[in-house]
């Protein structure tokens, strides 16, 4: 075509210019399924991608992507296999359990008398029939395997974790519901405590717990002035009601106090990551529909009944021997973290501080504290000899 005077623009040369305009203004619709057709799969790979057809008479879906890492360095002959594959995968909703015709032009695929019995049948009279078939496995469906067994394995090992699930912040909300409390049918049936202040007004009954139990308003208590009672008896009880609405006031600043104390000093510097669950333990019995019951340390002194928003399940075969809970009640009934013993002792800026284990936390979670103020609060540990405690052991 390219000499001088050779172009010969002919009748066949008209038709075929005349169906290439057709072709190229018409969109090429999809088809709908026949499934009383027989499917076709033709697929092909270039240097940096892979496309599949499924078709019959006409095409029904088409498929393509673009190859990246590993799969770039494949030979022809596994891209044309990755593309048969891809293909047959996604198509799998049309192709199950029937006979299907697979069309490509690698030649490797054709001369291959597995892959034939696999992904060709040949039209005409020498059909053959497909009585059982294999696929040759290209060496990297094992890498991909096993990347996705180490994974699953990671994420088991990750999920069953005794550290994780002990310091891990969880984002879920409580677990169990609320439950309400029986509705009583006479007074002083069920006794349950709350702190209220100035008897607040009941949404549901619309009165105060005093109304309803006694049928009057509750009466104001006002400071007694001494010498105002005309009867002895009387200033007498006025006077002891006083002393000890006094005494309780007391009562209630030395506690405030010692909370205050227990809470600067007690809590450690790294609380943000300290345990936030203890155990394992074994569950004894379950009481009601949101409690249970745990078999704790027989030196525990807190109650074994949880409430199933402070529990959390414990995965994995791995148990860790914990001995006792590092939180525990005081001899005055607040919460409180016992130090075990004494690692080591600094000054800074002319402050005296020692290194802390505390009781049932391993080494790594010590702590410096200030001396004189772990003195102040811990007055029966001998805490410049190494932990050692004054009278009884730990």
């Amino acid at each position: 075509m390219l000499r001088k005077n050779s172009f010969n623009w002919s009748e066949k040369a008209m038709a075929s210019f005349e169906k290439l305009k057709v072709s190229m203004t018409q969109a090429l619709v999809l088809a709908l399924p026949n499934f009383s057709q027989q499917f076709v799969v033709e697929c092909d790979a270039s240097g940096s991608g892979i496309g599949m057809v499924l078709r019959q008479d006409r095409p029904i879906a088409f498929h393509s992507q673009a190859l990246h890492g590993k799969n770039l360095l494949m030979s022809t002959y596994e891209k044309e296999m990755l593309a048969l594959v891809i293909g047959v995968l996604k198509w799998k909703h049309y192709l199950l359990g029937r006979k299907f015709v697979v069309r490509t032009d690698q030649r490797s695929l054709h001369e291959n008398k597995v892959a034939d019995a696999l992904s060709r049948q040949t039209e005409g009279p020498n059909e053959e029939q497909l009585m059982a078939f294999s696929s040759p496995v290209p060496h990297w469906v094992d890498a991909i395997q096993e990347e996705q067994q180490m994974r699953e394995d990671i994420k088991t090992f990750i999920r069953e974790c005794e550290i994780c699930q002990k310091h891990k912040v969880e984002q879920l909300s409580p677990a169990g519901l609320l439950q309400p409390l029986p509705i009583p049918h006479k007074v002083w049936e069920d006794i349950s405590m709350d702190f209220v202040e100035g008897l607040p007004i009941s949404q549901a009954i619309k009165r105060t717990p005093f109304e309803v139990v006694y049928g009057r308003e509750p009466p104001s208590l006002l400071t007694y002035v001494p010498g105002t009672a005309k009867v002895a008896a009387v200033e007498d009880e006025l006077l002891q009601r006083d002393l000890v609405l006094t005494d309780l006031k007391e009562n209630i600043k030395v506690a405030q106090e010692r909370m205050k104390r227990q809470v600067s000093v007690a809590m450690r510097r790294n609380a943000k990551l300290s345990p936030r669950f203890y155990g394992p333990f074994r569950i004894l019995q379950r009481i009601g529909q949101v409690a249970y019951k745990l078999e704790l340390p027989l030196d525990t002194r807190i109650h074994p009944v949880f409430h199933v928003s402070l529990l959390k399940e414990k995965l994995g075969s791995k148990i860790s021997v914990q001995p006792q809970l590092p939180i525990t009640i005081g001899d005055h009934n607040e919460l409180r973290v016992r130090p075990m013993t004494i690692l080591d002792r600094r000054k800074r800026q002319n402050v005296e501080e020692v290194l802390v284990q505390w009781q049932g936390l391993p080494t790594s979670e010590a702590t410096w504290e200030n001396l004189t103020a772990m003195k102040s609060q811990f007055p029966e540990y001998a805490l410049e000899d190494k932990g050692h405690r004054k009278g009884k052991g730990v």
